[in-house]
């Protein structure tokens, strides 16, 4: 089954980010597609349900922090 025939059929697109876990705040904008999601905050993990943004073939992910901070691990889940 292709990817959009699967998000058609109900599946959703996640967007799980993994930060140091240093207590310290987190800040920035997330640009998928141009289409921004906002992190704001302490918290080691941030998680954001990213279907509406994607579309069939290439996508772009930009992170434009307003703080420094650092990702130790990213995924886009297709569920």
């Amino acid at each position: 089954m292709q990817d959009l025939q699967i998000l058609d059929a109900g599946a959703h697109v996640f967007l799980e980010m993994q930060f140091r876990n240093d207590g310290l705040r987190k800040v920035g904008t997330i640009f998928i597609n141009g289409i921004p999601t906002y992190i704001d905050t302490f918290d080691d993990r941030f998680d954001a349900d990213v279907t509406d943004f994607v579309t069939d073939g290439r996508n772009v992910l930009r992170i434009l922090a307003n703080v420094p901070f650092d990702v130790v691990n990213m995924n886009v889940v297709l569920g």
